[in-house]
């Protein structure tokens, strides 16, 4: 009598708002409630925008235990799916499906899905002159402590001086 299998995938935690050109961690657990062994556990994420770097791989799970499913996810535009039609909307709204597969013993495969909806915000750009650019409130701390290190060294030559003197 073969046991049943159950095999579930406790729901990751994806931002709200996620901005288009960023890499997002995603972990997923993966739970054996069952007593058979199952095989080739993986989980995979897909969504218009949603472009994982890579298949999160678990392998093999005895009975009762439980692992850990990592997958980059890459947020682009929408239209940089594959197979999304709308391409007046890059940005915005968008449902993703990770999907958990496995196997049993005699290689049957079976598949569970979690749905999941994020909003996809449009990248900030900076330019490098805006990231280089000194305030004038930097250039005052900077000066100041120029006007404390020049203090500081004549504080010091005037004591070696009079240290110097005395000695002779």
């Amino acid at each position: 009598i073969k046991q049943p299998l159950s095999v579930e995938m406790v729901a990751p935690s994806i931002p709200e708002n996620v901005l288009a050109g960023e890499t997002v961690p995603v972990s997923i657990q993966v739970i054996n409630m069952g007593r058979e062994a199952v095989y080739n556990v993986r989980c995979e994420i897909e969504g218009p925008g949603l472009l994982p770097s890579n298949v999160g791989y678990v392998g093999t799970m005895e009975g009762g235990t439980q692992g850990m499913s990592d997958i980059s996810l890459f947020i682009g535009a929408k239209t940089m799916s594959e197979g999304y039609e709308d391409t007046d909307e890059r940005y915005g709204d968008t449902h993703g499906v990770i999907t958990l597969t496995y196997e049993d013993a005699d290689g049957e495969e079976y598949t569970s899905t979690i749905g999941f909806n994020t909003t996809i915000e449009p990248p900030v750009i900076t330019s490098s002159s805006d990231q280089t650019q000194e305030t004038p409130q930097n250039r005052g701390i900077v000066q100041w402590w120029i006007s404390i290190a020049i203090v500081g060294v004549l504080i010091i030559g005037t004591c070696a001086f009079v240290f110097i003197r005395r000695r002779r």
